[in-house]
């Protein structure tokens, strides 16, 4: 029997959204330790996507400025430096990762990849937008893939009108009523 190969997908844990500047929310670093968990029991292949915004970007017409390119803002946090030489990094210049070039190029030369999981922040937005990225991407392609997320590896921020507990919520109630994803808590060994 084939061995089902894996693909875990760090989403944005970067300072600007963490530690530091105007969408950072330090709540949301309690989900760091899951992610680190996960990726030291991961045994597929592993990529970190990191917002990286140019100065120029569409983006900054909706949200404020935020983790520019070559910032302090658009890097790993420290929690998960030591871990990034264990898979590969993609910028993005947007909400969505499958935007990229470079990130589709990845998809198309691993068509083995059966098995998508999802973790980091902001899971309303960029999370939420790679994911049902994603699912159009291998129906386009005739693939198949199953889609995880486990809930205590995905966060949002807190704000005025933004209730994080609540955001997080909807959405993964959203995505449990999808049949192509699978929302559970991560395992506890």
């Amino acid at each position: 029997m084939e061995e089902k190969k894996s693909l875990l997908i760090v989403i944005d844990m970067v300072n600007g959204f963490l530690k530091e500047g105007v969408l950072s929310d330090i709540r949301i670093n309690r989900i760091t330790p899951n992610i680190i968990k996960l990726i030291k029991e991961h045994e597929g292949e592993i990529v970190f996507v990191r917002d990286s915004h140019k100065l120029d970007c569409d983006e900054f017409k909706e949200y404020p400025v935020h983790c520019l390119e070559g910032s302090h803002e658009s890097e790993l946090v420290d929690e998960l430096k030591p871990y990034e030489n264990m898979g590969r990094t993609f910028l993005k210049n947007t909400t969505n990762v499958m935007n990229e070039e470079l990130f589709i190029k990845f998809l198309d030369e691993n068509p083995d990849i059966c098995e998508y999981i999802f973790t980091g922040c902001l899971t309303e937005v960029c999370v939420k937008n790679a994911i049902y990225g994603l699912i159009d991407y291998l129906n386009k392609n005739n693939r198949n893939g199953s889609i995880i997320v486990p809930e205590d590896c995905v966060d949002t921020f807190d704000g005025p009108g933004h209730n994080r507990d609540l955001v997080n919520e909807e959405t993964l109630n959203e995505f449990g009523n999808n049949e192509r994803i699978l929302v559970k808590r991560m395992e506890r060994r």
